[in-house]
């Protein structure tokens, strides 16, 4: 059989929910993916836990994203964290909610997420094609006719949604070749760049520190010496620099300040109290132990080979008794504690990002339906759209958004917007 109602491209998060939601409208469908397996970047998601959405409410979720947030409002509409956690409970997933309203599968494998969404697919009698290589879109008179596979075999549609991810994890199958076809029907593409992406550092002492990580210390941006931004987030030193939640969500702005001049970071180890009250506690190390040397000076907040480079970068000889510091030393060290000061050399390469930003300009697209404004029948979701957001399970929930609201504008049942997606009868368990 090589005609159906509904192609769609991708088997990733909103590929599936897009699939699976066309199904259940009685749509024949086929799902064409280009891996051995389905969900393949979504299985390492969160460290293999799957961060799939957040609890946060929907007049503060779109603060969340750096790109196009108003984009999805109708897709938050029909479609928002209540109604995706609930979706994966009834296929038998049971969650959790974590720290800053992180929701995971209460198992914390992402497995569970993926075999949810594989039976959701079943459910609905998706035909599912993994190695299956798209190398064309088919278009006739600028409506979608189906799509073109290696080995010049053609599958044929009405309709087709591309949910092929951005170009971040190329070696997992997200390589950006949608954009070639987005292009050649007419379509505008944003600049693919990095989103959630590790920052290469300057300073080579962050080599030294790899692996360590900082819980919720502050985190200020500045450009030309401008402070620009402020958070407060966990952060942790990798080979080049860091990496973690804080680089993460800094990253967007870190990339687009780059292009406007010089960029630092500085690390507050101890947000929570001022200088002076840093000072208190250092001198209570003092009188306690007053025989202690500098490199064995030990603060809970602090790991101790932070100490130590914050000793070389006050100035200060490690091997020297803290009751000989002087006051002005003292000043030293504290000022570097609560600033320590990272010179921001560039953003990690766009194959090393958890996400993409940019992708198929969000004017050209529906928003109600994501069908293209260009080609009829042609429907974009997921990361491939120019749509992106911080960590905590956001870009996830706009993938599962997007791609619920693709499904069921390719499905073209009436009054779709009554129809409820929680109506599954099987679980996992």
């Amino acid at each position: 059989m090589n005609k159906y109602d509904v192609i769609v491209i991708g088997g990733g998060p909103a590929g599936m929910i897009a699939a699976g939601t066309a199904g259940k409208f009685k749509k024949s469908v086929i799902l064409l993916e280009r891996n051995n397996v389905l969900g393949v970047k979504l299985r390492i998601t969160g460290n293999g836990r799957c961060n799939f959405t957040n609890k946060m409410p929907l007049n503060r979720f779109q603060d969340y994203y750096v790109d196009n947030p108003k984009f999805l409002h109708n897709a938050f509409n029909k479609f928002f964290n209540h109604d995706l956690i609930k979706f994966f409970e009834l296929l038998g997933v049971r969650t959790k909610v974590e720290n800053n309203g992180r929701v995971f599968p209460l198992s914390d494998q992402s497995a569970d997420i993926i075999q949810a969404l594989e039976l959701y697919l079943q459910n609905n009698k998706v035909q599912v094609a993994c190695r299956s290589l798209v190398t064309d879109i088919i278009v006739e008179n600028n409506q979608v006719a189906g799509v073109k596979l290696s080995g010049e075999e053609t599958v044929k549609a009405g309709k087709v949604i591309i949910a092929t991810g951005g170009k971040s994890y190329p070696n997992l199958g997200s390589n950006g070749s949608a954009y070639s076809w987005a292009l050649k029907t007419g379509h505008n593409i944003i600049l693919p760049r990095p989103g959630l992406s590790g920052i290469q550092i300057k300073e080579l002492w962050v080599k030294g520190l790899q692996g360590i990580s900082l819980n919720q210390i502050g985190i200020s941006l500045y450009v030309n010496a401008k402070k620009k931004k402020q958070i407060s987030a966990d952060l942790v030193f990798a080979h080049y620099g860091i990496s973690g939640p804080g680089a993460f969500d800094l990253s967007a702005d870190v990339g687009d300040c780059l292009v406007k001049g010089s960029v630092v970071l500085c690390l507050d180890l101890f947000p929570e109290i001022n200088e002076s009250q840093v000072m208190e506690k250092l001198d209570d190390i003092i009188a306690k132990s007053p025989g202690c040397m500098c490199k064995n000076l030990a603060f809970n907040e602090v790991p101790k080979k932070l100490i130590a480079v914050c000793h070389d970068l006050a100035g200060i000889n490690a091997s020297k008794p803290l009751s000989q510091l002087s006051k002005k030393e003292k000043r030293s060290l504290i000022n570097i504690f609560k600033q320590v000061q990272l010179t921001v050399q560039s953003l990690r390469p766009l194959k090393e990002a958890m996400v993409t930003r940019g992708g198929i300009s969000v004017k050209q697209i529906n928003p109600a339906t994501m069908e293209s404004r260009i080609v009829s029948g042609l429907y974009f979701c997921g990361e491939l759209i120019d749509i992106s957001g911080l960590s905590g399970g956001f870009n996830l929930q706009a993938a599962f958004s997007t791609g619920y609201l693709a499904g069921l504008g390719a499905a073209v049942e009436p009054k779709i917007e009554d129809r409820k997606p929680m109506d599954e009868g099987r679980s996992l368990r």
